[in-house]
């Protein structure tokens, strides 16, 4: 496969199940299978650790809830040999049998479908299917561990997409490397929509204070508006809110939003992480007032 040595590492991210039995039986003709356990939770501290612990140039990442075809590999790493790109992001499929006929494409894209991703001109990666050159972490040098799952609950390869892309590193994409999610059945139930509007706030208001140093005018009345609209929404379409799968998408983006909102006022008490627009986490530098 292009001639290249290739290793797969797991890196098992404090689980409790049969993880490292299974990898310990599991054997390739061709390529080096590696356990890893990482104690610390946190989608964001597993790939540090990951890429810490790699030995390629080349670092391709999936998650455990994906099925890959069987050129995988090459077709993510090509564009990278050849000169093409610096990062790649690959095609990302909702398994058919988790498809619903209330779900539009920013509830698909919200479970990591790619259809919103413009693959003539990518603006971000997502992690069920991406491959790195490991030199941009010469610049770029890890994924932000207060985002993503386990943490805020999102947005970790949101914010080094961007960092990238500050970087003057070059995003392509591979439509022909069509991965199929394959996510747990309960992610599609109200409860657990409604906790990933709360983590997409979060994680929002985390980017916009720590890497874009935004400043909201009238955050307070945007906030109280924007809970006004929402429940009179809620009592105007009330039998909507009340279905045990799913959510309408005005109620996914107006509690997003406000979560947004209400999580700015905790990350504006916070020094900032980056400078403005910044590749290396730093921590400690002082809030414009």
């Amino acid at each position: 496969m292009l001639g290249l040595q290739q290793e797969v590492l797991v890196v098992d991210n404090g689980s409790s199940d049969e993880t490292q039995a299974v990898v310990k039986q599991t054997q390739f003709a061709e390529i080096k299978l590696r356990y890893v356990f990482e104690s610390r939770p946190g989608l964001a501290v597993a790939r540090n650790r990951g890429v810490k612990e790699a030995r390629g140039r080349l670092l391709l990442f999936t998650d455990d809830d994906v099925r890959l075809p069987q050129n995988w590999i090459e077709l993510m790493c090509s564009p990278i040999l050849e000169g093409r790109a610096d990062a790649v992001v690959g095609r990302v499929k909702l398994a058919p049998e988790l498809e619903r006929g209330w779900m539009t494409a920013t509830h698909r894209s919200w479970l990591a479908s790619t259809e919103g991703v413009d693959f003539g001109n990518p603006e971000r990666l997502v992690g069920a299917n991406m491959a790195l050159n490991r030199a941009v972490f010469e610049k770029v040098p890890m994924f932000d561990e207060e985002l993503g799952a386990g943490a805020l609950g999102s947005g970790e390869e949101t914010l080094f997409s961007l960092q990238l892309k500050e970087a003057g590193f070059r995003l392509g994409a591979v439509p022909a490397s069509e991965v199929w999610h394959f996510f747990g059945e309960e992610r599609l139930r109200r409860r657990s929509w409604l906790a990933a509007c709360m983590q997409q706030g979060k994680s929002g208001a985390y980017l916009n204070h720590h890497w874009r140093h935004e400043r909201l005018a009238r955050a307070r009345y945007r906030l109280y508006a924007n809970l006004a609209r929402y429940y009179f929404w809620r009592v105007v379409k009330w039998k909507e809110c009340r279905r045990a799968e799913g959510i309408p998408l005005w109620e996914l983006i107006l509690l997003e939003r406000v979560n947004r909102l209400q999580h700015y006022f905790v990350e504006c008490k916070r020094p900032y992480n980056y400078e403005v627009r910044g590749l290396v986490k730093s921590g400690g530098a002082a809030v414009a007032s």
